[in-house]
Parts: structure tokens; C-alpha cells; sequence
């Protein structure tokens, strides 16, 4: 079931990004801070879920993740499958 293991990867990225914003941002105090408020944050998350969509053959949804992005966050991000992540 390698669909679900890319599901699940993805969740626990996620959640490692949360980590990460509560250890290395000093203004937030608590996750549902970073979850609601933190526009980096949602950028990354969309990525996130573009990049999943994107790699189960999506790409027509991933593009929309995508251009919902550059619309209310301002930023935009590569889906290029030649790139892999680290």
C-alpha cells in the first residue's frame, strides 16, 4: 500500500514542520498559533499537498494548491518532479 505510506510520510512531515516552527520561531508559544496564523507555514503546508497530489498523478489539483497559493499567501513553489526533497 505504497499510496497510503505517501500519505502517512506526508502527515508526519507535517507535523516535523510544526515542530520546527515552535522550536526556531520565538513569537509563537503554541501549535494552533503556527497553524492559524503563520502564513509561512500554510505555504509550506500547500506545498506539501501539491507535491502529494502531484505524485499520485494529480497534477491537475496539485496546479490549483498551487495557484490558490500565489493568491492569498503571495508565494509560489516549484513542482518539478525532477527535484526531490530532503
Amino acid at each position: 500500500m505504497k499510496a497510503f505510506e505517501n500519505i502517512r510520510q506526508t502527515g508526519i512531515d507535517m507535523s516535523e514542520d510544526l515542530e520546527a516552527y515552535l522550536e526556531k520561531d520565538p513569537t509563537v508559544s503554541r501549535k494552533w498559533h503556527v497553524f492559524l496564523f503563520s502564513a509561512g507555514f500554510h505555504g509550506l503546508l500547500l506545498y506539501r499537498i501539491s507535491s502529494l497530489l502531484r505524485n499520485r498523478g494529480l497534477g491537475f489539483f496539485a496546479r490549483i494548491f498551487h495557484y490558490f497559493s500565489r493568491i492569498v499567501y503571495s508565494m509560489t513553489f516549484i513542482l518539478q518532479p525532477e527535484l526531490k526533497e530532503e
